[in-house]
């Protein structure tokens, strides 16, 4: 089950439009380094299918379930041709990765659990003109989810199994597509500037962290 919201909804409209000037100049400030830079353009050209690219971040303690994800995307793909694009920052998660014949960008350890990494790629994928789906390890494809995320949407989200807690119907934070528009930009960037002030100490942590902020943004 999906749910698809505009991030420019009328409670919303205020901060649908990006508050930068000069999109670039904040990319080469606050997203990634030269080198990383260059690494993605690279990367992306050969991962990503009709403009659209997938985002899974791995940590260690996710390796049972990447593991997992990977036998059943076996199934019914080749994972060396999907539109998957990892990210990681420690050996054993690169090596599994290596191994097994994925595209990846390879982050310095660093606090967070790769939280603002991936936000950050998937910032600038977005300004580059990429539709991002962040996916999680632990949320199994069984088909191709890329036919269903279609139509005049900003942001796709799964609703995440957890009621009574002021959101009413939450959206999950381990399947988000986000296309490539001013609104979701903006989107993005506000989660970004919330996932920075944070330090998630666990990997359960880090997705409450993005669950609880996508949440109160949209």
């Amino acid at each position: 089950m999906l749910i698809s919201r505009r991030a420019s909804s009328a409670r919303k409209t205020r901060n649908a439009e990006p508050t930068w000037q000069e999109p670039y100049q904040l990319v080469a400030q606050q997203l990634l380094g030269k080198v990383q830079l260059a690494e993605f353009v690279e990367t992306a050209s050969r991962v990503a299918r009709n403009s659209s690219i997938t985002l899974v971040a791995l940590h260690r303690e996710q390796l049972p379930l990447a593991r997992q994800f990977v036998c059943e995307l076996r199934k019914w793909a080749d994972p060396e041709r999907a539109s998957l694009l990892w990210l990681c920052n420690d050996a054993a998660s690169c090596a599994f990765l290596q191994q097994n014949g994925f595209e990846k960008m390879t982050f310095p350890p660093a606090e967070g659990y790769l939280l603002v990494e991936r936000l950050r790629v998937a910032l600038y994928a977005s300004m580059l003109g990429y539709n991002v789906l962040l996916a999680d390890p632990g949320a199994v494809w069984l088909k191709n989810p890329w036919p269903w995320l279609v139509g005049p949407f900003d942001v796709i989200a799964a609703p995440e199994q957890r009621f009574g807690e002021g959101y009413g119907f939450p959206l999950g934070a381990d399947f988000l597509c986000v296309r490539s528009s001013s609104a979701s930009i903006s989107l993005l960037l506000r989660l970004l500037q919330r996932a920075e002030v944070a330090r998630a100490q666990t990997v359960r942590e880090a997705a409450s962290i993005f669950g609880d902020a996508l949440n109160e943004e949209l």
